[in-house]
């Protein structure tokens, strides 16, 4: 928990941005997740690629407000909409990550993982080979702050 919190505090202190407040479940499913009462909760050991893209749903959550404004915003980060299945069928998830995704909103996935990146995190959860993503990633980021 302790390493959790300090690598937090070292990707987002330069922001100007407070760390979330982070707990242990083991109980969780996940690895890690983020509830909208601006928390991340921890099944135990978190790699930092996981922890920054928490933070990014974080972020996202933090410049956006509410819940309703992240989840439209979230269409932002959406490449390839399709109207027929729901999901972005032009991103980087696999596919049960897009189908997963397109049941919360679409593009929420795709923008932690591009605001993590912009953090400066590069991993299995913090990828964005969008460039102009990657720059909406460093807007949410500036408003988040």
């Amino acid at each position: 928990m302790e390493q959790a919190n300090a690598f937090l505090t070292k990707i987002l202190q330069p922001h100007g941005i407070a760390n979330p407040q982070v707990v242990l479940d083991s109980s969780i499913g996940p690895n890690a997740s983020y509830s909208l009462s601006g928390t991340i909760t921890i099944k135990g050991c978190a790699s930092e690629s996981v922890l920054a893209h928490e933070a990014g749903h974080y972020i996202h959550h933090l410049a956006s407000g509410d819940w309703g404004t992240m989840a439209f915003d979230s269409g932002n980060f959406c490449l390839g909409h399709s109207s027929d299945t729901g999901r972005c069928e032009s991103g980087w998830l696999s596919e049960s990550g897009k189908s997963s995704e397109a049941r919360v909103a679409p593009g929420v996935e795709h923008a932690a993982h591009c605001i993590g990146h912009a953090l400066g995190v590069s991993g299995s959860y913090t990828k964005c080979p969008d460039a102009h993503l990657f720059n909406e990633a460093l807007a949410r980021i500036g408003s988040a702050a």
